[in-house]
Parts: C-alpha cells; structure tokens; sequence
C-alpha cells in the first residue's frame, strides 16, 4: 500500500512540478486498481477506500474488489459507487455485516461457517437419510451399505467425534434392521 501511494504521488511530482507543495492536493486523475484489498489485512480494507479519497482528493479511483470489507466500508459515502459486473447495474449500498455482504452480494452460502463444516454436514445428512431408508436389503446389499457409509465417514475421520457417531448410529441402525 505504501508502495502504491508512493508512486502515485511520485507520478503527479513528475507530471506536475509546477504544483509543488500542493502536487497531491491538486493534481486531477484517474487511478485504477485491480483487486485494492490484496495483500491488506481486514483492519486495512475497512480504511484503503476512505484514505485514499482522503490523500488525492482530485484522483478519481475505479477498483475491483472480492472483499466484503470493501463494500462495508462503501456505505453512506456519496462519492463511492459499487458496480456489479455480473449484472452491470450499480449495487445499493445498505449498511449489512460481512456474513450479509457475502452472502447477500457475493453469492456464498452461509459465509459464517467454514467449507470443511458444510461438506461434514451434507456428508452427515446423506449418511442419515440413506441409513434411515434401510428396510429389508439382503446381507450383501447391507455390506455394500456399510461400505458407503465408511466411504461418506472418511474425509471426516480425523473428528473422533463425528466420526463415532457416524459409527454407533450405523451400527444400531443396522443392527435393528437386520433382525
């Protein structure tokens, strides 16, 4: 970020001397910036809009962004407009929590829980569903069965857990059953 600001102020040093002191302040432009929120911690990407608007107040600035800290940060502010590419509309601007933005703007299901969580609970809901349809499989059709339901534990296994309770529900399921 550092680096950036420096050469944009550099680069109006150059272009006009004749502005000296005030280089910054009066020097007019437009700045793109591919992925502004890159390399910037959460803390940062609340600020880089504002500062930036702030520093080089004749600049305007068009930046891409994936960051719902980004878009938080663009609210309430009357010289900021947030584009959606998708849809080539500007997007209102609502003062939402980054689970909202995320999910909301950007498309992500249930941004407030981790990847690893939603493939442990399909694979649990598939599990379950399939050991409570269990009526009269024959004994191969029930180790086939057992087989699929080790398959859908493993990526899990290293949640003892989750892991056992997959097991002891398969285990008494099955073994109801199979009276």
């Amino acid at each position: 970020m550092i680096g950036m600001v420096a050469d944009i102020a550099y680069r109006m040093a150059t272009l006009n001397p004749q502005l000296e002191a005030d280089v910054i302040k009066q020097t007019e432009g437009i700045v793109l910036i591919d992925e502004i929120d890159l390399h910037l911690h959460p803390k940062w990407q609340r600020e880089v809009v504002g500062r930036l608007l702030t520093t080089f107040p004749k600049v305007q600035f068009v930046a891409s962004s994936h960051s719902p800290f980004i878009i938080q940060s663009l609210y309430g502010r009357e010289d900021c407009l947030l584009w959606d590419l998708e849809k080539a509309c500007p997007v209102n601007i609502e003062s939402e929590s980054i689970e909202d933005i995320a999910e909301d703007q950007q498309h992500v299901d249930m941004p407030q829980k981790s990847k690893r969580y939603l493939d442990m609970m399909a694979a649990a809901e598939a599990y379950y569903r399939r050991l409570h349809q269990v009526n009269d499989e024959t004994d191969q059709e029930l180790l086939q069965l057992r087989s699929r339901f080790d398959e859908l534990s493993i990526p899990f296994s290293d949640d003892p857990a989750f892991a056992a309770q997959l097991k002891f529900e398969r285990d008494s399921v099955l073994a109801t059953k199979n009276k």
